[in-house]
């Protein structure tokens, strides 16, 4: 079978959306499927910092081979470089599998003339686009999958129709392996982005009331951003971590204050590594956390409620140990294998 991916410009830092394409490219292609993916550099209807003519010269000049340096691509995926999207530069196949609002709507002129359009919703982007927008892309004629109940039900009351869901996976390079016991009870993972809707201020607010209550409080907070600059001297910070799954295994806890989620991969992955969870009470993360069960859930942007949770999970070693091992179980639900299964079956239907 051949199966397109049609992705937006190469980041050049890791991007959780980006990492889903690129997983289900390899697993496609280890199946034995002609897989390529394209790159396009720049898409109508998004706002760029610069010109297109630079981001050309940029893509062409840092990646030649139209690969991001942070992920490792199967030999058999081809990959390319294109400046937009066009029929004339995208081959047929039996699947193009897209998942942005303005490439489904820039891939709406092609119809189905080279093959079968996905439209895989990884979040609900009115945070980069108006609502108008990003519902009529739910319209276009594509197939829907959403990645969990909460975006299938945006899809659903944009369109009056359910799409499928095939939830997302957890990479196998995730697993548990340090005991919880032979942990600081009083250690924290956290996520820290300058996108808004993370939620990273509250985050850090929430830390900061601990840290006075709990001294011992160790944290390690990563990202793909420079250290912020008002970021308490305590917390240590990893910028673009190169062993994530050894950072999730060195704490007892992972935190997200998001406020807007479609899914929060770290979550899922931190749970995987045998972590206890503290999250927001917000759809995207209640795909996974249950309160009580998977994990502590707290209002969005209540700092103070985020702090005594956690300090709730860090001196409470017996509900410390069942979320995270509710929690473990619950991660290994999320394969690739059970999600490659259900995109295959969609696309042969």
């Amino acid at each position: 079978m051949k199966v397109n991916f049609i992705i937006p410009n190469i980041p050049n830092a890791p991007s959780g959306g980006h990492k889903i394409m690129y997983e289900y490219a390899n697993e496609f292609a280890a199946k034995g499927h002609d897989v390529h993916l394209y790159h396009v550099a720049t898409i109508d209807r998004i706002k760029y910092n610069m010109p297109h003519w630079l981001r050309m010269i940029r893509t062409r000049l840092f990646f030649p081979d139209s690969k991001p340096k942070w992920y490792d691509f199967d030999e058999r995926v081809q990959t390319h470089n294109i400046p937009r999207i066009s029929k004339e530069l995208i081959r047929p196949a039996d699947a193009n599998i897209l998942t942005m609002w303005a490439e489904v709507l820039n891939f709406q002129s092609i119809g189905d003339t080279l093959g079968k359009r996905i439209n895989l919703i990884q979040g609900y982007e009115t945070w980069m686009a108006a609502e108008e927008d990003v519902h009529q892309s739910y319209q276009t004629g594509t197939v829907n999958i959403a990645i969990s109940e909460y975006l299938a039900d945006k899809v659903e009351d944009a369109t009056g129709e359910r799409p499928h869901v095939i939830k997302n996976f957890i990479s196998s390079n995730f697993q548990k392996k340090k005991e919880l016991a032979d942990r600081s009870s009083a250690s924290v993972s956290m996520l820290y982005s300058t996108i808004t809707c993370k939620g990273s201020s509250w985050g850090i607010k929430a830390l900061d009331i601990v840290k006075k209550q709990i001294p011992q409080l160790q944290v390690e907070m990563f990202g793909i951003f420079n250290r912020p600059n008002n970021l308490p001297a305590w917390i240590n910070y990893t910028q673009r971590p190169k062993d994530l799954c050894a950072l999730y295994n060195s704490v007892s806890i992972h935190i997200s204050p998001s406020i807007n989620d479609g899914w929060d991969l770290p979550c899922t992955e931190a749970m995987k590594c045998g972590c206890a969870l503290v999250c927001t009470d917000i759809a995207g993360h209640k795909e996974y956390a249950r309160d009580g069960e998977t994990a502590l859930l707290v209002q969005p942007e209540d700092a103070e409620a985020l702090a005594q949770s956690i300090i709730k999970v860090i001196q409470d070693d017996e509900l410390r140990s069942r979320i995270a091992s509710n929690g473990l179980q619950e991660a290994e639900k999320y394969t690739i294998e059970i999600a490659y299964q259900k995109l295959i079956t969609i696309i042969q239907s």
